[in-house]
């Protein structure tokens, strides 16, 4: 089981609209096989963790985000916030 997250920050104006974007794809993501989650920051309110836990690879999950325009739209709209994005990829040992 891998772990994949994209830490990233939003100003306030454009946090609702990144929540439901997230919000309408995440049985999208779970059919494909990647169990999606976001969190907030509960110190910093303006930072987020888009999570996934998945069997597949990063590189499945760049090439769904690269080909699936809802998906690419999502990441556009995080790049666009001019946040920059840290992704952290962790396999399960335990």
């Amino acid at each position: 089981m891998q772990h994949i997250s994209f830490t990233f920050e939003l100003v306030d104006e454009e946090q609702d609209e990144i929540i439901n974007s997230v919000r309408n794809l995440v049985d999208f993501w779970e059919q494909s096989g990647f169990y999606a989650s976001l969190y907030s920051d509960k110190s910093r309110q303006s930072r987020f963790m888009l999570s996934f836990l998945t069997e597949k690879s990063i590189d499945e999950l760049t090439a769904m985000i690269q080909r699936e325009p809802l998906i690419r739209g999502l990441f556009d709209k995080i790049k666009e916030s001019g946040s920059r994005m840290i992704i952290s990829i962790m396999d399960q040992i335990i």
